[in-house]
């Protein structure tokens, strides 16, 4: 019984299922009795134990048959499969937690609520913030600047260029050349000099600016106390007529005695006092001002402007054109050089009324 159980061990360790081959006869261990071990034992017949992977000769073909026990012992690695599977979830396991990380509608909704938050630039934009703050003011500091720039009068070039002016460049140089040589007290007084000199040209600048400030005034007011006298309106209004003449003779003797800014002040109250005075009814007004146009079709200069019966009637006033106009001329030299597109001022010489750009589309009564 002993030596059963060793065979039965020994088979199923080297084999795993045990067999015998005698006589081309294979023994099942677990089936065959005492006395067939026994004599299987005690026989001649060499005892060949044979896998399906070490049996090669013919008496082994039977092994096949015997595979199922192989086959079955097989599934350990498949066991192992499981973790591979737990690291790629199945389809229904990734739409399950596909359906986890989708957010709902209302997580969707909650996440797109910052729609207050949105709100807050209005508020921001009602209350500036400092540097904002800062930059309008700034813009509107330039605005200012820009407009006061604007307002202020060309100054002519010969104004500009005066001696004065000159000689603070002058000065200058010399100045600027004994510091390069090293004679430091000729460059300071050379250079007091300039100063001095800059200085005096620019009281001579203001000063002509008043003086072309007066003259521009008075003649306003007198251009304004002719148009009374043409209209009738002196007739008319025989009160504000003397107060206005008044006060012209005074911006006339303010000017002689070099008080400017009473001449201007003076011719200032004529134009107010007239201002707001009309012509008789059936005046009708000559133009004021002539654009003129090419000398190939209209034959325009200054000699057949003034000759228009609507300006003056006269070709021999076309001086009165050129000294009011004189600054606009490109060469003011030059009273034959006019260019198309220039707008001459069409002063009164006999008081008549004026008013307004020519229209060639009117008729326009001569001038008396």
């Amino acid at each position: 019984m002993n030596r059963k159980l060793c065979l039965l061990l020994l088979g199923i360790m080297v084999l795993g299922t045990p067999a015998f081959a005698q006589n081309e006869e294979v023994i099942d261990l677990g089936l065959a009795s005492d006395e067939e071990l026994t004599q299987a034992l005690d026989s001649s017949t060499d005892i060949e134990l044979t896998t399906r992977n070490e049996t090669e000769s013919p008496s082994a073909e039977p092994a096949p048959a015997e595979e199922p026990a192989p086959v079955a012992e097989e599934p350990a690695p498949a066991a192992e499969e499981p973790a591979i599977a737990d690291e790629t979830p199945p389809a229904a396991e990734e739409s399950a937690i596909a359906e986890e990380t989708t957010p709902t509608a209302e997580e969707s909704a909650v996440a797109e609520e910052p729609a207050p938050a949105a709100e807050k630039p209005a508020i921001a934009d009602e209350t500036p913030t400092d540097a904002e703050e800062s930059a309008i003011a700034e813009e509107l500091a330039d605005d200012e600047e820009e407009a006061a720039i604007a307002e202020e009068p060309v100054i002519p070039y010969r104004v500009r260029n005066n001696h004065y002016f000159q000689e603070s460049q002058r000065f200058a140089r010399l100045a600027e050349g004994t510091y390069t040589l090293g004679d430091y007290d000729a460059s300071t007084e050379y250079a007091k000099e300039a100063i001095r000199n800059a200085e005096l040209s620019d009281e001579y600048v203001t000063l002509q600016m008043k003086i072309r400030e007066a003259n521009s005034a008075i003649a306003a007011a007198k251009h304004r106390i002719d148009w009374a006298v043409s209209s009738g309106a002196s007739q008319q209004f025989p009160v504000e007529f003397r107060e206005a003449e008044t006060w012209y003779n005074e911006s006339l003797s303010s000017r002689i005695a070099e008080q400017w800014d009473n001449a201007i002040e003076a011719a200032h109250r004529v134009v107010e006092l007239l201002a707001y005075i009309g012509a008789p009814p059936g005046t009708v007004p000559l133009p004021a001002r002539y654009t003129v146009r090419s000398w190939t079709t209209f034959k325009d200069c200054l000699w057949n402007i003034a000759g228009r019966p609507w300006v003056y009637g006269n070709p021999r006033q076309w001086r009165v054109l050129y000294n009011a106009n004189k600054s606009k001329f490109p060469d003011p030299n030059n009273p034959n050089l006019i260019e198309p597109g220039m707008v001459l001022d069409i002063p009164s010489i006999k008081g008549e009324l004026r008013q307004g750009a020519w229209d060639g589309s009117k008729s326009y009564p001569p001038i008396n």
